[in-house]
């Protein structure tokens, strides 16, 4: 939770804070600065400073320091200097220090700590206050705001390293009430740029380098301060009747990837449209999604490995429901799938199918699946941070396919259907579920006539295949169409109508 922490507390405080507030309203700067230390404290965060000089319109904190200790990691963030200044208009000013350093510290076995030094330049950038003593909106500009890594200190080994990350054109708007425990952000950002490189000092040939490039950036999240940053874990955070939720977008990103070791070299260069990650989490469970769009990816090896992999989709994304209470009864886990027009390179083909009998066609897969049942896992009670489940209680479930769709070219199968099991869960002592499947499947026969022609399937195989299909299906209204009506019942599973051979 430690990095949920410095996430919200930094973007909130640090990088900013944000936008106007009504015309007659007018905060102080010693108003603004207590609203730090609140937010800071709600944050879970300890504060410090060296020296405090105060007049009616301006504070200026020396020394600060910003401490989270938690579990085996701690975060510290040093400012030489804070200044809160009075505008004259009812809002403020707040400058600091143009370059400060953030260090995170983690003792992972116990036989000393890794620290982390990351130098952060906020020269550039611009923050406004308004609004009430209650209800502080501040207002925050930067044409960029850069971190650098250049060590990783272990004991008593420092570790050279070359990561840089840029954030330009950024603006936005923070928004905090209840003496910093509601707070809500807006930031968007013409580009976000990070570059990595990696290196070992056995084998100086061998190395890594990561580029990664989003560009029109928009980003939101909401909910209260304390609820989130104060516990050490996810579980306190079911428990309260806290939301948080998060929205992350972009235009267009790129990903490239350069690396060398044992005589070999590859480059990966992926290229997306606009994406999209979504999260929120609450004590009714967890909703979370990724989509992307226009996938470009190439990968090539410039030594004796493969070379020439390409993977192209125009749309790729999942999404999750998660309950994560076993106590509120009933529930809906949701999982859907969306992949749209997925193709991969002639190379690819090469490997997989020399012979040419599939047809170099796109894959498209969707899915909408919902289970309703009890959550067999009590996430608040059962170490959700730790790992730990001890028991696992039985209940029942009903899983409902609202979609299930697979496009190979002219090929598909199509299913719904509801299934209902009494009885799941570690002691359950199984069974069939009860339930029904429906099935369409279109171009069956015409994909079979391609494989026997491209010649890598004997002609028996593919009759095989013919003959179980035409058993146990049964003509579609369309042409090349079969349909297959699957009943799961206590005494056995039938489809259309006819006893399948493994059924018990």
């Amino acid at each position: 939770m430690t990095n949920l922490r410095a996430v919200l507390f930094s973007t909130t405080t640090v990088v900013g804070a944000m936008v106007s507030a009504p015309a007659l309203a007018q905060v102080t700067p010693d108003d603004v600065w207590s609203a730090w230390q609140s937010m800071a404290l709600n944050a879970g965060y300890a504060v410090a400073v060296g020296s405090t000089e105060s007049t009616p319109s301006l504070i200026t904190v020396s020394d600060v320091s910003f401490s989270l200790s938690e579990d085996m990691t701690t975060l510290e963030t040093k400012l030489d200097e804070m200044r809160f200044a009075d505008n004259g208009d009812g809002t403020v000013s707040i400058t600091f220090s143009p370059e400060y350093q953030a260090i995170v510290a983690q003792d992972i076995d116990g036989e000393g700590p890794i620290v982390l030094p990351i130098d952060v330049d906020a020269s550039s950038l611009v923050m406004t206050v308004s609004g009430t003593p209650g209800a502080m909106r501040h207002d925050f500009a930067a044409p960029a705001v850069s971190v650098t890594v250049d060590t990783v200190i272990d004991g008593e080994e420092e570790v050279d390293m070359d990561v840089n990350a840029s954030m330009l054109d950024l603006q936005g708007t923070f928004l905090s009430s209840n003496a910093g425990e509601n707070v809500s952000q807006d930031l968007t950002a013409g580009r976000l740029a990070v570059s990595a490189r990696f290196s070992t000092p056995e084998d100086p040939d061998a190395y890594a380098e990561i580029d990664v490039a989003l560009d029109g950036i928009t980003s939101a999240s909401s909910g209260p301060m304390s609820a989130i940053a104060a516990f050490s874990g996810m579980t306190e955070l079911l428990q309260s009747d806290a939301t948080a939720e998060s929205t992350f977008a972009y235009d267009s990103a790129t990903y490239k990837i350069v690396g060398a070791g044992d005589g070999e070299e590859v480059d990966v260069v992926a290229n997306l449209g606009q994406g999209s990650v979504a999260a929120k989490i609450s004590s009714g469970g967890l909703t979370y999604s990724v989509r992307g769009s226009d996938l470009d990816l190439v990968a090539e090896s410039l030594g004796d490995g493969p070379s020439g992999f390409g993977f192209t989709a125009d749309t790729i994304g999942w999404a999750i429901d998660l309950p994560l209470d076993e106590n509120a009864g009933a529930q809906e886990l949701g999982v859907l799938v969306n992949l749209e027009g997925a193709e991969v390179s002639d190379a690819v083909w090469a490997q997989m199918d020399p012979f040419g009998a599939f047809p170099r066609a796109p894959l498209s897969v969707n899915m909408d699946l919902r289970m309703a049942g009890d959550a067999l896992i009590d996430a608040m009670n059962q170490g959700l941070s730790s790992g730990e489940v001890t028991d696992m209680p039985e209940g029942s479930a009903e899983i409902d396919i609202r979609q299930f769709n697979i496009v190979f070219g002219d090929l598909s199968l199509s299913a719904t259907g509801a299934l209902a099991s009494e009885e799941v869960g570690m002691s359950a002592q199984g069974g069939l579920p009860t339930g029904n499947l429906d099935l369409t499947l279109i171009g069956a026969n015409a994909f079979l006539d391609q494989l026997e022609q491209g010649g890598p399937f004997p002609p028996a195989q593919i009759g095989a295949v013919r003959g179980m299909l035409g058993f146990f299906g049964r003509p579609g209204a369309g042409p090349d169409t079969l349909v297959l009506a699957i009943e799961f019942t206590e005494s056995g599973i039938t489809a259309n109508g006819i006893p399948l051979p493994f059924s018990p």
